[in-house]
């Protein structure tokens, strides 16, 4: 499951580089600074995406564990 985070967190990186520079360059800004702004808007997607995702799949399993560990109480139970 990390590599379809890593891969997501690519993607958005990529798209975020060149969203961030054409915006800067449509608005006639110097290509030095549309590139910079691009570069650090895609860093932080990046890490942005990597954060995320791995806080959602922590959240996901725990939440599968206590719901299999709900299931296994209630069996024993019974």
């Amino acid at each position: 499951m990390d590599k379809t985070i890593l891969r997501t967190a690519r993607v958005a990186a990529i798209m975020a580089f060149f969203v961030m520079a054409l915006a800067g360059w449509f608005s006639h800004g110097d290509p030095a600074v549309c590139a910079w702004r691009g570069i650090i808007g895609a860093i932080v997607m990046y890490t942005t995406v990597r954060i995320a995702g791995t806080m959602l799949m922590k959240i996901l399993i725990d939440a599968m564990v206590r719901d299999q560990m709900k299931k296994n109480n209630h069996g024993d139970k019974y």
